[in-house]
């Protein structure tokens, strides 16, 4: 095992367990490495495999926060449960918005047909703009206003030229200096939502481009922006230490295109460690609209009882994810979906934080 790699074990270990913070460097910590090297090895493997792979998983669907409960095991097997005790929250989750689109377009009209296998209905153009302010309203209406976080691409740093077909089609291309784009801002002052960036497809492998997208979104917003999410939860090598050169202390990039539950195992944030030293905070994404409807095509009342049962390993744990759905989806009809989650999490003593707020508490950054 890798230096680096026992240091995210213990990166992950310090969020469920009240460790020191220079344990990692420790004579104990090296006999516990050393104790449990199967062990650690296994855990380390199964972590790094998730890492790399957002478009399905392997095995059984992950409703469990497996690696989780496989830290607690180690620690309580080792006799270290009174030296280092759990650390005990109340529940909360991060309520998440994508914003893909300001307006249909011919790019998610064509997706959209290739994903549902159907011409889609056609809406006007204030349509999405609309559906983002029904989900705000939802949210504040279980208690949770100034709680939301959107994820907002910099389109005004690479919408020049021809961007390639892939980048054509997949990004999001409204631009950051119109009409439309003022109805959004006017949107995130009237409800006091955190802005985060939603990195274009390919700029995770590109440092520049990443901070090109942040400068034109902080222009934009008028505010630091120190959370990122990646679109298509597409992450290139390297693509954490680029997000935190650039200035993001946040991600939330770590869930499925087309499946829901744990990825990496945790069910509350963590740190990650970066080639080269230095962490950066990852709030995980547990749901996501799409991924449910799109790709695992459920009904209403199935995906509303997989979320729930997902919300509810959250619970039991004292954790901390993130929902996401995007800013069309009252227009898709799924809406309901999130809006009776939201009611049951609140009836359950869920609390609501921003993606920054979650990592500052849980991970301690």
């Amino acid at each position: 095992m890798t230096g680096s790699g026992l240091r995210q074990f213990f990166l992950c270990a310090r969020s469920l367990r009240r460790l020191p913070s220079d344990w990692d460097r420790s004579a104990e910590f090296s006999a516990f490495c050393e104790r449990y090297e199967h062990e650690l090895a296994e855990w380390l493997s199964a972590f790094a495999a998730d890492l790399g792979n957002a478009s399905a998983y392997c095995g059984k669907p992950k409703h469990v926060p497996e690696l989780e409960d496989r830290v607690h095991e180690v620690f309580s097997r080792a006799g270290m449960d009174a030296d280092f005790p759990r650390i005990e929250y109340r529940p909360a989750l991060c309520l998440t918005h994508d914003v893909d689109y300001l307006r249909q377009t011919a790019q998610e009209v064509a997706k959209s047909m290739v994903a549902r296998r159907r011409l889609p209905k056609l809406h006007g153009r204030k349509a999405y703009m609309e559906s983002l302010r029904h989900l705000l309203e939802a949210e504040a209406a279980c208690g949770a206003r100034a709680a939301a976080t959107i994820f907002v691409a910099g389109t005004t740093a690479y919408l020049r030229g021809w961007r390639g077909p892939v980048s054509w089609l997949l990004d999001p291309a409204y631009r950051l200096d119109g009409e439309e784009a003022s109805w959004l801002l006017e949107l995130f002052k009237e409800y006091g939502c955190e802005i985060g960036l939603h990195g274009s497809y390919h700029s995770s492998s590109d440092a520049r481009s990443i901070a090109n997208q942040l400068e034109a979104l902080r222009a934009f917003h008028g505010a630091p922006v120190l959370s990122a999410r990646q679109h298509w939860l597409r992450l290139a090598d390297g693509a954490f230490g680029n997000l935190r050169a650039c200035g993001i202390r946040t991600d939330s990039t770590l869930g499925w295109n087309n499946a829901a539950g744990f990825r990496c195992g945790m069910s509350r944030p963590f740190a990650l460690a970066l080639a080269g030293g230095g962490e950066l905070a990852e709030v995980p994404m547990a749901v996501m609209d799409g991924a449910i409807f799109d790709s695992m095509k459920l009904d209403e009342d199935s995906a509303l009882s997989l979320l729930c049962a997902i919300l509810s390993e959250v619970q039991r744990r004292g954790g901390c994810v993130a929902l996401d759905w995007h800013e069309r989806s009252a227009v898709l009809g799924w809406s309901r979906v999130y809006e009776a989650s939201l009611k049951w999490a609140a009836s359950r003593g869920f609390r609501f934080l921003t993606v920054s707020e979650a990592a500052t508490e849980y991970a301690g950054l």
